[in-house]
């Protein structure tokens, strides 16, 4: 899959583009603030509905105007096109796949997988929980067309339950959902681990061609302790929830821990090595994804240079450079980065928001 025309409407700075991308790699040059993260943004829209920047759609919409517009063909491997568009404003989303209405973002993000790097990438290694819960489940998605609807069920079981809890309502009520949650629950946590189990060997290879740290270590947890179920524990858990006003245990608790020398990583390691980390496990990430699925990712590299030295940035270019993945990458000048690794590199520039090839 890859996208074969991109058409951006009141996306930020960029008013109105289109362009015909490469199938392979497309390097977009500009200034600062010429509108060339804006570009990735719209792809990053049009597969999630939101932009690794912001999820606010006011933020997102060029100023003055009430709705941005994205548009695009899709190249299927099989050789057909598939046309696909995403209108967002304040009110919501609007959906339209072959010109029909579409229900949710979902249908989207299956279309059109895209993974990001991007300078608040070492949040995966930085940042809370929920970074890793969601590069997990990005991949889980992917992979099990059943975990997207349990995972509703389990969000709405959950979402009634601490509602209960902090009206502080009869345990009895709160009881009611224990069934869904614990089936649900454990239905997340096995597809998760099986995700884990296939992912770890890919990441490992990674950790070899893109060296940061010293042999980082990752390590699955569940939301809750392994020896118990997770039904056994809700009840046991009633009272004390009562009083937090929320669920303790469950798979919206889950974690991947990932370790440096015994250590949490995000308390030792460099800026720059986390986000050399976090670009291992989004590579790891799309290598897995194009195995199980037998097809490819768009990749969006967003200001490469900054933080990481010149051999790593070689290193990274060379690991992009063997994957199969459309490639949309942004640097200040052309000389920035080393793309002759690439046998054909398509190239545009960005100015005040105004797009162009170059020839």
């Amino acid at each position: 899959m890859s996208i074969e025309l991109l058409t951006i409407n009141r996306v930020r700075i960029i008013k109105r583009a289109e362009i015909q991308p490469s199938p392979s790699v497309n390097l977009i040059t500009g200034p600062n603030a010429a509108g060339k993260t804006s570009l990735l943004e719209a792809i990053d829209i049009l597969s999630r509905g939101r932009s690794f920047r912001t999820h606010l759609a006011e933020r997102l919409v060029s100023s003055g105007q009430s709705e941005l517009i994205v548009t695009a063909r899709l190249h299927q491997s099989e050789g057909a096109s598939l046309n696909i568009g995403l209108e967002k404003s304040r009110r919501g989303a609007r959906i339209h796949i072959q010109g029909s209405p579409a229900q949710s973002i979902a249908e989207l993000a299956s279309l059109l997988p895209v993974q990001a790097l991007h300078p608040e990438s070492h949040q995966l290694i930085q940042g809370g929980p929920t970074y890793r819960r969601a590069y997990l489940d990005w991949g889980t998605f992917h992979v099990k067309r059943q975990f997207l609807p349990i995972w509703r069920r389990y969000q709405r079981s959950l979402h009634q339950r601490n509602a209960a809890l902090k009206a502080a309502d009869e345990p009895k009520n709160i009881r009611v959902w224990h069934g869904e949650l614990s089936e649900t629950g454990e239905c997340i946590d096995n597809f998760r681990r099986e995700y884990v189990h296939a992912l770890m060997p890919v990441i490992n290879e990674y950790v070899e061609k893109l060296p940061s740290v010293n042999q980082p270590t990752f390590s699955y947890q569940s939301g809750w302790p392994e020896a118990q179920s997770l039904a056994a524990l809700l009840e046991r858990e009633i009272s004390a929830d009562i009083q937090r006003g929320y669920t303790r245990y469950g798979p919206h608790r889950a974690e991947l821990e990932i370790r440096v020398n015994g250590r949490y990583a995000h308390g030792i390691v460099s800026r720059g090595q986390q986000k050399l980390l976090a670009a291992t496990m989004r590579l790891a990430q799309t290598q897995l994804f194009t195995q199980q699925t037998a097809r490819a990712c768009v990749i969006l590299v967003d200001d490469l240079p900054a933080e990481l030295e010149r051999v790593y940035r070689e290193r990274l270019l060379h690991a992009l450079s063997q994957l199969d993945a459309q490639l949309f990458i942004t640097a200040i000048e052309a000389d920035d980065l080393n793309m002759g690794m690439w046998p054909d590199v398509k190239r545009f520039h960005v100015e005040q928001g105004d797009i162009q090839e170059l020839v």
